[in-house]
């Protein structure tokens, strides 16, 4: 399966996020709340890219459909939150 973009800075983004938020446990403690307010940033900064990770994720996803019978191509449009589907006739060229 083919990865956009939008997907793979999203992942990376949640990766770093995760990464950054097992490093700055390991080096202030595993604390429920942060102890100094270095600790905050850095707590913060986990959220952030959490944040953005999801934000940036793309919000529609395209198929396109040949027909065997006629020189054209359906682009059917799904928006993932709401689950609408549009459609789009064009040519194959």
């Amino acid at each position: 399966m083919k990865m956009f973009k939008r997907e793979k800075i999203a992942l990376g983004l949640a990766i770093a996020g995760i990464v950054w938020w097992i490093a700055e446990n390991c080096y202030f403690g595993w604390h429920m709340t942060p102890q100094s307010p270095l600790e905050g940033v850095a707590d913060f900064l986990v959220w952030v890219l959490w944040v953005l990770a999801y934000f940036i994720r793309p919000t529609r996803i395209e198929f396109h459909e040949q027909s065997i019978h006629t020189n054209t191509v359906e682009i059917l449009k799904a928006n993932v939150r709401t689950g609408k589907k549009q459609t789009r006739k064009g040519s194959s060229e």
